[in-house]
């Protein structure tokens, strides 16, 4: 799994699987989408949105450049699925992943999530001021209440084949991509999960106790629907030599 580092440290794909919490990350020196990020706001010195969307656009464009030079170095046709078959692929990627439990359990969570940390009761932004740590664990809750069920779908549209339908040898290879987009989600749960359990105190409302049992009960079905997902190795974040 380890790849050598290259010439500038940088670990492979050692940003496919990590919260992009980059602020608080010790591996941003070994990571190469830190690196270009840092180098456009160097460059550029700002994140105006037209250049942002300019910037995409190039990147998408090479990046539909290389896939489409592999797929033909490969023999294979890039462009074999025309629109209708790519549609009916899509929505059969949508239907399984909508009327899932999980999805919809993540779902719930961020919704709610939101709901509580944009609420105009003053709890919470006096207990932001006056507890260095409960500020601390409600920034975890505002960086992944959203996070967590784009990895729990990524997680399950990874169980999907390139037709849109259901492939179960997915769940048992440890290093799938399903299994890793979920121990990233799992992850970003277990510490939400902390996180409201030090705010319980402050709680009057009694909003939390249902936030932690939502999480708790998506965090059990994670575990049962992938069993080997906390199994899966992050480049750099779970391999010593990457780290040394």
């Amino acid at each position: 799994m380890y790849d050598s580092p290259n010439e500038n440290n940088f670990i492979s794909g050692i940003h496919n699987y990590c919260d992009r919490w980059c602020e608080c990350c010790e591996l941003t020196s070994r990571c190469s989408v830190f690196a270009e990020e840092s180098a456009y706001l160097e460059n550029s010195g700002s994140f105006e949105i037209d250049e942002v969307i300019e910037n995409l656009t190039t990147i998408f464009a090479e990046t539909k450049q290389l896939l489409v030079a592999k797929a033909e170095e490969l023999g294979i046709e890039p462009y074999a699925i025309d629109d209708a078959e790519f549609e009916a692929v899509q929505a059969r990627e949508r239907q399984f992943i909508d009327n899932d439990e999980l999805s919809q359990l993540a779902n719930r969570y961020w919704r709610s999530a939101r709901e509580i940390l944009e609420t105009e009761e003053p709890w919470l932004g006096e207990l932001e001021a006056e507890d260095k740590t409960a500020a601390d664990v409600i920034a975890v809750i505002r960086w992944y209440y959203f996070f967590i069920a784009a990895k729990v779908n990524r997680g399950l549209r990874g169980l999907l084949d390139d037709e849109g339908y259901e492939d179960t040898d997915q769940v048992y290879d440890a290093q799938s991509d399903a299994n890793g987009a979920v121990k990233v989600g799992l992850i970003a749960i277990d510490r939400s999960i902390l996180a409201w359990t030090y705010l319980l105190d402050s709680d009057a409302a009694g909003t939390i106790p249902p936030m932690i049992e939502l999480l708790e009960k998506m965090r059990g079905l994670l575990e049962m629907r992938f069993p080997l997902a906390r199994n899966f190795v992050r480049p750099g974040f779970d391999e010593i030599k990457a780290v040394m």
